[in-house]
């Protein structure tokens, strides 16, 4: 079709263009999707694996590309000639073995730097298909890759590959398009929410059954032995490889949980406080399975029922200003009081009512966005302000008084990693503990914006939806 275009009066390949095009978007769909702030893979670790993947697939499929050149040609007369071997060089290369080669450069990276191998594969993922797409369109561009003999086909008059003037089957375009439906179907359906670490054994599955349905398809040069080309050969092999890393990935989402984070009033705890039988013996028995459970909560540490108490290995409180394994404090980021003159005295001025504690303050006034706006003035720079309960009351706290925070300590004391622990909310300032587990819950009476955040949603406060959900996914 067009197999250059002439850019400054030099002529460049549009397979080239199209890759190029392919990578940029299939990088920024990553960085948009870490931003999210729905992966735990760091911005800077998932810009050097964007650098350093390509790199992978490059170098994966020319090894493949060669292989297939030495299997077809090496008795040929020209086999070893420096313009047989350019030819070879300069053409794309074996998708799958590109695949591959990006794989494991994923992987070395992840082992060298201790990521979560599938916290990883969950971002990247959907930039595949994203990226393949645009170089199926290269391959109709150069007239590589292409289909069968069809009357109703497209019929090439500049190609480098493929017979000029036969109507051919676009299969370029065919797999260019359904690289963008699995693309549609990763983003609109995000089976990574519910089930992390699904999404690359899925893609896997989706992709190898439908490049062996477009073999079938392709009229280029003989690939393969015994009736099928050689990529089908590798997608026969991969189907039952990716179904059963699936399968081990779904056994695997029961094991994985080490601890489990919830809140209380409006989570745990029916809407009167009170807990229900068998939500303590749900909890009971994740304890029994060596789970920690952990409240992570506003309410001051005093102000926990003793018996609850008796049901966990600790407690985050105050919103995260404080962390307690047993009666021991092992986090603590509280307001340095003595900081506060500027804004006691703008307070006292604005008829702003503050009622002062060393882990929270809490602000009460009449106008709540005049009062918000005279703290945030003479707020110090260590402290934050959250709107709680439709903007009538305001809560100052320390910038590091987190429900993640607070959390993170208890693990790292324990030794358990962010991906092993699950976490439960129904309010704003519970976001940030969802996001940072490894797997987020919002229960069915949470606010909007906290189901938008959550890997998934279980049932209300009031049907036990926190215990149901264990007994479903952890025990």
């Amino acid at each position: 079709m067009l197999p250059y275009l002439e850019i400054l009066g030099r002529a460049i390949p549009m397979y080239w263009l199209c890759g190029l095009a392919g990578l940029l978007l299939a990088g920024a769909l990553a960085m948009l999707r870490q931003r999210g702030g729905r992966f735990r893979t760091p911005a800077d670790d998932t810009l050097h694996l964007l650098l350093l993947c390509p790199v992978g697939a490059m170098l994966g499929a020319k090894a493949f590309q060669v292989i297939g050149f030495l299997f077809k040609h090496a008795a040929h007369p020209g086999f070893w000639t420096l313009k047989a071997w350019l030819g070879v060089l300069s053409g794309g290369g074996v998708f799958y073995g590109g695949l591959i080669g990006a794989l494991a450069a994923m992987l070395l990276y992840i082992r060298k730097y201790g990521l979560d191998v599938w916290d990883a594969a969950d971002l990247l993922t959907p930039s595949i298909p994203l990226f393949h797409a645009f170089g199926r369109l290269g391959c109709f561009c150069a007239g590589c890759c292409y289909g069968r003999g069809a009357a109703w086909g497209v019929a090439f008059t500049h190609s480098l590959s493929a017979p000029n003037g036969v109507p051919l089957v676009p299969v370029q375009l065919f797999e260019a398009g359904f690289n963008l439906l699995v693309l549609a179907a990763l983003l609109l359906l995000r089976p990574e929410r519910k089930r992390p670490g699904t999404l690359l054994p899925l893609y896997l599955l989706a992709y190898a059954a439908g490049r062996f349905a477009l073999e079938f398809l392709r009229g280029d040069a003989s690939r393969g032995v015994f009736l099928l080309s050689t990529s089908q050969w590798i997608s026969l092999a991969l189907l039952p490889a990716a179904a059963a890393l699936l399968v081990r990935r779904l056994k695997t989402e029961r094991t994985r949980i080490k601890m489990v984070a919830t809140d209380l009033d409006g989570t745990l705890l029916h809407g009167d406080t009170s807990i229900s039988d068998y939500t303590i013996s749900v909890l009971e028995k994740c304890r029994a399975k060596g789970i920690k459970i952990v409240y992570a909560t506003a309410r001051d540490a005093g102000a926990t029922d003793s018996a609850l108490l008796e049901l966990v290995d600790g407690s985050v409180c105050s919103n995260g200003a404080k962390a307690y394994i047993d009666n021991t404090l092992v986090y603590s980021r509280t307001i340095a009081l003595d900081r506060l003159h500027d804004l006691l005295t703008a307070a006292g001025d604005a008829g702003i009512e503050l009622d002062i504690e060393p882990e929270r303050i809490l602000a009460i006034a009449d106008e709540p966005e005049a009062a918000e706006a005279v703290i945030q003035k003479y707020l110090p720079g260590d402290l934050r302000l959250l709107v709680r309960e439709e903007g009538l009351l305001l809560v100052i706290l320390h910038k590091e008084a987190t429900k993640a925070k607070g959390t993170a300590a208890l693990a790292a004391h324990w030794g358990i990693r962010r991906s092993e622990i699950a976490a439960f909310g129904d309010d704003t300032i519970d976001i940030d503990l969802l996001r940072y587990c490894g797997v987020g819950v919002a229960v069915s009476n949470a606010l909007d914006n906290v189901k938008l955040a959550a890997d998934d949603i279980c049932g209300s406060n009031d049907d036990d939806g926190v215990a149901r959900w264990l007994e479903e996914h952890i025990l």
